[in-house]
Parts: C-alpha cells; structure tokens; sequence
C-alpha cells in the first residue's frame, strides 16, 4: 500500500511541473503572434498594394477627365506633313457629346469608382479588425499566464526545499532578501534593471525603450482600420459627389447606413471570434 501511495505522488503534477507549463504556454503564445501576424499581414498587405494600385493608375488619371484625346492617322498621299494628327474634343463645349459620355460616366462609375474601392475599403476593415483580435487575444493569453507566474514567483514557499532547513538552501543564501524573506528582486513580475543601463522613451536614442512589442502589433491594426474607414467614407462621399447633381441628402443618408452597417460587421465578428473561457 506505501509503495502505491507513494507511486501517485510521483504521478501528480508538482508546483515546478505547474511553473514549467506556464511558462511553456507563455512562450508559446509569444512566438505564434508574430508567426501569425506574418500569416495575416500577407493579406493585409496585399490588400493595401491593390488600394494603392487603384488610387495610382484608375482614381487619380479620372478625376478631371475635361477632355477627350484622339489619334487620328492621315494618308501618305493627302498630307504632306506628319501622318498623326492629335483632335482634342472639349466636351464643355458640345453639348450632345457631354450628354452622351453623362450617359455612359453614370453606369462605369457605379462599378469603377463605387464598387470597386468600397469593395477593397470593406476587405481593409475586416483584415485589420481581425489583425487586431487577432493580437488582443494573443496579449490577453499570455499576460494570464504572465501573472500567473509572477504569482508563483513572488511566493518564497515555492522556492524552499522541503529536504533543507529554513532558510539553509543555496538560493535562500544568495538572493533572498533577509528583511522580507522574499526574493522580489528577482522573482518573475518584479525584475529590476540591476546594472543601470540605459532605458527611455526616446525615438532619437539608440537606448533600450520601455515599450510593449505586442502594443506596437496591436497598434499597426489600429492604424490600418482607421485608414480603411477613411478610405470608404471618401470613396462614398466622392461618388454621391460625382454622381447627383445635389449630393448631400445621399450623402446624409449612406454616412449613417454604411456607420451602421460597419458597427454590425465588426460585432458580428467579435460575437464569431470570442474565447468562450475568456468571456467566462
């Protein structure tokens, strides 16, 4: 009977196993954000390129299409000059041709200037709102097991030897702290810059900085969301804009349906993406 009590202490998981696993899921987590942000940033980034590739070579050449440009090629026999003539067409100046290209202007910027960039804005804000649950989640999982830790640590029974006297192991001798019996210069959670370096918040120093990598993450899709919301309400400005002779009661009207319509997206995916043990 000794020997089987004995073989299930061995079984059971110790306070150095429990200090082990959680820093083996701290690390954990710390290592996969920055593998998943590679993951997630490709997409982003992709997303942005092709925004960027819209603005260059399709918004900004239409934006003052006041002219029409035609190249017009002449017969060797009847010209004796150049064989390409340039014919510039005012459209202000013509009447039915402004009519005409009105006509075909209001269908093409449905698609092209309407759908398109409000399309890419959409896929920016729903890329960078999962960037950032994304690190959120990661932050919030780590930093658990973060306090758990500084826990243990900070509690000088864990570091004690059962097969030593009071106050007689190594570890006791050199970094216990006499005065309050505890090892808070050392332990998880209470760490101290021992030799002094350098540390500040200066971006024009070469120094250690006191800043929170996983902050930065954070913020990068922060900065992208609201670029993207920036990005769609001027797009849906500009076509109510370009499209209606008196643009601001449809412009009145989408700012708030497209506000409410992003309010609905973003919470439905934070209801999709919530950690059911977290919310609990």
């Amino acid at each position: 009977m000794a020997d089987t009590s004995k073989d299930e202490q061995k079984d059971r998981p110790t306070a150095k196993d429990i200090y082990d696993y959680l820093w083996h899921g701290r690390d954990f987590e710390l290592e996969h954000l920055w593998q998943r942000s590679i993951f997630l940033g490709a997409f982003l980034l992709g997303i942005a390129s092709v925004y960027a590739f819209y603005v260059k070579d399709i918004f900004i050449p239409h934006l003052s299409p006041n002219q029409i440009t035609v190249t017009l090629n002449a017969d060797k026999k009847e010209a004796e000059g150049s064989t390409e003539y340039t014919l510039i067409i005012n459209p202000n100046n013509n009447p039915e041709t402004k009519t005409s290209i009105k006509k075909d202007k209001s269908f093409s910027l449905l698609f092209t200037f309407g759908a398109v960039p409000i399309l890419i804005s959409l896929l920016g804000i729903i890329f960078s709102v999962l960037w950032i649950i994304m690190g959120k989640g990661s932050k919030a999982w780590y930093e658990i097991y973060e306090s758990n830790l500084a826990k243990m640590s900070s509690n000088p029974r864990f570091w004690k030897s059962e097969d030593e006297a009071e106050g007689k192991s190594e570890l006791d001798k050199i970094f216990c702290n006499k005065t309050t019996g505890r090892y808070s210069e050392y332990v998880f959670g209470r760490l101290k810059n021992c030799h002094g370096d350098p540390i500040d918040k200066s971006l024009f120093s070469t120094a250690a900085g006191s800043f929170s990598v996983s902050k930065v993450n954070i913020m990068i899709g922060i900065i992208s969301f609201k670029f993207f919301i920036l990005a769609l309400f001027f797009h849906i400005y500009w076509l109510c804009k370009t499209i209606f002779a008196y643009p601001w009661p449809p412009i009145l009207i989408s700012f708030p349906t497209a506000i409410l319509l992003l309010i609905l997206l973003i919470y439905r995916l934070k209801k999709k993406l919530g950690s059911s043990y977290l919310d609990n």
